[in-house]
Formats: C-alpha cells, structure tokens, sequence
C-alpha cells in the first residue's frame, strides 16, 4: 500500500512540476476575465442617458444604423439593443469596433471603453490561445488541452493523496483547517491541502470544460456519454447554398420591410427580453437573425435565436433551447460554465476565487518541490514527527509538530 501511494505520490510531484507553469498562466489570466463583463459595463455607464419622458420614442434602428455607418465610413456588422430605456444603441463593426448612439436623439456618444475592450481582448487571446497567431491557435489550443487533463491527473491524484492513512480527528483538520502560527513546510503543507480539498470541485468543472472546449474528441464522448447524436454540419452547408445562388437571381429586385418592423415583431413575441442582438443582414440577404437575451448573462438556456423574412417582417423559425439534445445542451453550457457568467455574479465570483486557489496551490506546490531539493534529507517521516517550530503568538509556547500536521513522502 505505502508503495502505492508513494508511485502515486511521485505522478502528482512530476504532473505538478511540468504544468506548474502553465496551469499559473491560465489561472492569473482567468482571475482577470472572470469580472470583464462588469469593468466595461461600469466603465461605459457615462453613454447612459436621462430618464427620457413618457412621449419619448427612440429612433429607428435602421436610422440609427444609417447614422453609424455616416459617422465611420464602415458597414456595421449588428446592432444591439437594451430594454432598459436610458441604455444606448450599440453598433458595432466587427469585434475591434463599435459606436455607441444616444436611441432618441441620434448623437454619437463615442466607441466605449476601447483601451478597456483591448486589454481584455489581448488577455483572452493569452488565456485561449497563448497569444498565439491565428494559423497556431490549434497547436495551442492542444496544448491548452493537455494541460486540463494533466490538472485532472492532479485532482485526482491529490484527492487520494488527501486522505490520511489513519482517520482520526487530529489528522483529518490537517487537511480540512487553515491552521494559523505555521511556518514553513508545514504552513505550504497544509495549505496546499486545505485549498486543493475545498477547490477540488469547481477546478475539476472548470478544467472538464475547458478540456471539452479545446479537443474535438472531448465534444464527442459528451455526445456519446449523454446517447445524444451528433450535430450535423447543415448550418455551414445552408449558408454555403445561400451564397452559391446565381447572382442573377441575387440581384432580383426584391421589397424588403425596414429592420426595425422585424425588430418589432420579435419583441412581441418575446415578453420580458433584457437584450436583443440585431444581425445587420446584406443588402440580397432575405432573412435576418435576432437574438434574444432574457436575462443579460449569456446563458444560453435563457436565450432564443429568431430568423425573420425580410420581405414580410413575420418570424420564420425559433431556435430555443429547449429544442436541442442533451448533449447539444450541455455543450452550449461548456463556455458559460467556464467563465462562471451562467451563475451570474455569484457564478463569476466563484471563478475568480477557484483561480487565485490555483494559484495558491502551484505556489505552494512549487515551493514544497523546491525545499525537497534544497534540504531532500529534512522531508523523511523520521524527522518530521522530531521537528519543533516556535509560534510566534503571545503567550503560546513552542509545541512540536508531528505526523498529524504534515504528511509527505
């Protein structure tokens, strides 16, 4: 058994040590992102304006848009639109570009907090892709995948680890309590295991999604664990048969409605939405997609995508979420589960502090591996159970520290 455990022992040290690095990178750069939403929210609350009055009516989208695409010489890409009527119009150009419009008078606020959006964009470039180009970006997302399944390597190795060989009292607090007046080894020992037991959930949630995000097999054994079938590439087929139609019957004269009667008839049907994302559709395109957020926090079982015909305003199709298999379900959850915005504030919250506990824990990891090398003779169980550290509390004397406190191999 001893000998098992110290094969076992010797797994979490080598895993620790090749992905230490790696596994702090990804960890300081999703405590960043885990209250992106919020920084740039608070940082563009100046765009909002007065309490309009009860006669007040806001401007067209598509005036809006016209206005936009006046003010950049660019073609928007969507447009988004909040029920909270003091909220600005956002346009945007693509991901790097966007305007803010005030709904009723038209006035250009400005493009937002850009400096803020880059920031943030350039970290999760590093937290994704390892800031890696394009053209690499499979190559680092299969690293960034080896990396979760090492960390699940870990999790579960350390899990076996935690548990004391004789379970009592004085050995389980060990690894449950942060015990304050520590030092040294034994502070980063039971710390390393305090943090890892109450962590070992959310970081196990966080890096299953992660590794299903990063490899295509991960995808499909959620698939195949759930019995649900594989979704069909028909979106990218549909879209492509659009495309390929003759250009003679592109150019067809055809009378479309203005954006903003689709944009009408989506929200009668849908009672109580917070955001819609308006798809700014090309001049031969005969559909238009609406997007429906019901709650502001992207989850997407609080979603629905509508597709309108252009020529009559009324809505095609509803894609709900309910629609979809359970795999298909559980996979449109992968993202919002990783950054914690299905849980809301709470969710994000819970992220932030499982992201600073992985840094704790390579921390203390790294700083156990490298007292091992320094003293290797002080790490025997012989001399630990002899040696004694003074507690630097008032009126507390020296007490040893034994077996009970730390347990290495």
């Amino acid at each position: 058994m001893m000998k098992i455990r110290r094969m076992i022992f010797w797994i979490h040290l080598t895993s620790g040590c090749l992905t230490g690095a790696v596994i702090l990178f990804l960890s300081v750069t999703g405590c960043i992102l885990a209250f992106e939403k919020q920084i740039i929210a608070w940082q563009e609350r100046g765009y909002r304006s007065a309490t309009p009055d009860a006669q007040a009516s806001s401007l067209p989208l598509d005036r809006l848009v016209a206005i936009a695409n006046s003010a950049t010489g660019k073609r928007p890409s969507a447009a988004i639109v909040r029920a909270d009527a003091r909220a600005p119009t956002e346009i945007d150009f693509g991901r790097d570009q966007r305007l803010f419009l005030n709904r009723y008078t038209g006035a250009v606020l400005g493009g937002g907090a850009i400096r803020t959006r880059l920031f943030f964009d350039t970290v999760t470039g590093l937290h994704r892709w390892f800031g890696a180009s394009p053209k690499n970006r499979p190559a680092s997302r299969a690293v960034q995948g080896t990396v979760d399944l090492m960390l699940l390597l870990l999790i579960i190795s350390g899990g076996i680890l935690w548990l004391p060989g004789r379970f009592h009292w004085q050995t389980l607090r060990t690894g449950i309590f942060l015990r304050p007046g520590l030092v040294g080894r034994a502070r980063e020992w039971n710390q390393h295991r305090v943090v890892g037991l109450w962590l070992v959930f959310p970081i196990a949630v966080i890096t299953m999604t992660g590794a299903i995000m990063a490899f295509g097999w991960a995808t499909n054994l959620l698939f195949f664990v759930t019995s649900s079938p594989l979704p069909e590439p028909a979106r990218t087929a549909t879209i492509t048969q659009h495309r390929s139609r003759p250009i003679s019957e592109l150019k067809q004269p055809v009378s479309f409605v203005n954006m903003q009667q689709v944009v009408d008839s989506a929200e009668r049907q849908a009672v109580g939405w917070r955001i819609l994302r308006i798809a700014v559709p090309d001049h031969e395109d005969r559909t238009m997609t609406v997007s429906i957020d019901f709650l502001d926090n992207g989850r997407p079982d609080q979603t629905v995508e509508m597709v309108a015909d252009r020529r009559t305003g009324a809505i095609l199709k509803s894609n709900t979420f309910s629609s979809h298999s359970l795999g298909s379900k559980l996979r449109l959850f992968t993202r919002s589960i990783h950054t914690g915005s299905a849980g809301g504030l709470a969710g994000q919250t819970a992220v932030g502090i499982t992201s600073l506990g992985c840094c704790l824990l390579v921390w203390t990891g790294l700083s156990m591996f490298m007292r091992r090398l320094h003293r290797p003779e002080m790490l025997t169980r012989r001399t630990l159970r002899s040696e004694t550290v003074k507690v630097q509390a008032q009126g507390t004397p020296e007490r040893s520290i034994g077996s009970a406190d730390i347990q290495l191999e």
